[in-house]
């Protein structure tokens, strides 16, 4: 009796330690910077991987990165370091996510780019709103 329940204690502990955690996907993108995208880099002066987005309409909201990374497979949550805006929109990037309830960065003015983010902003971002 006594080697049964040692058996099921290692066999759940090891259930607990081999179950994979959250699945991350890709940016919507195609992990490239192309033309009518927001992208967003892991590292300074647009260096590391690069996550994509398109906004079709006037208004586009991305509530949350926590389940998304660059095309290199880094998660993409609190790890933007700078900012390609090839779009005639603007961008506001969120510390914390929704963007309802996170801390706003100035936008990234239509067709405008930020090489570097600063002490205060790199890493941080959660969530971004692109509009008209």
């Amino acid at each position: 009796m006594v080697r049964k329940i040692a058996l099921a204690a290692i066999l759940g502990l090891l259930a607990i330690f081999l179950t994979p955690g959250p699945a991350y996907a890709a940016a919507p993108g195609n992990g490239r910077c192309d033309a009518n995208e927001v992208c967003l880099f892991e590292h300074e002066r647009f260096g590391g991987g690069v996550a994509d987005f398109r906004c079709g309409s006037n208004y586009c909201e991305f509530r949350s990165f926590t389940s998304w990374t660059f095309g290199n497979g880094h998660r993409l949550n609190d790890a933007v370091s700078s900012v390609k805006n090839r779009t005639g929109k603007w961008v506001t990037l969120f510390i914390d996510a929704p963007p309802d309830s996170g801390r706003p960065f100035s936008g990234v003015e239509p067709n405008g780019e930020w090489a570097v983010m600063g002490f205060d902003w790199n890493d941080y971002f959660s969530s971004m709103w692109i509009s008209q």
